[in-house]
């Protein structure tokens, strides 16, 4: 194998304590960094609509396969396949940001 792993899997108990640790009201955008299997974006979508939330990987196949995965269960956020740390974010993605350091 070769190359650098652009994907891991977040525990599912942990992405549902980021969400409600977010203090997240109606009406925020959400911005969903490092798209993954799209768990996340289904959550934020779930409580907030496709509307407000925007998913975005690095990984293009990544970035699509989550789409197919949300829209199969009837979900459409905006999923987008670009790298977050160039800057190139989504106008109008999100109200504010926060970062866990480790």
């Amino acid at each position: 194998m070769t190359g650098h792993p652009t994907s891991s899997s977040t525990h599912p108990g942990l992405v549902v304590r980021m969400l409600q640790h977010g203090r997240l009201h109606s009406g925020a955008r959400i911005l969903d960094l490092a798209t993954g299997s799209g768990y996340s974006a289904a959550l934020a979508r779930r409580r907030f609509g496709d509307r407000y939330v925007t998913t975005l990987d690095v990984d293009a196949y990544l970035a699509e396969a989550a789409a197919d995965r949300l829209g199969s269960i009837g979900f459409h956020p905006q999923v987008v396949s670009t790298d977050a740390g160039g800057g190139h974010l989504p106008s109008g993605s999100a109200n504010g940001a926060c970062s866990v350091g480790s």
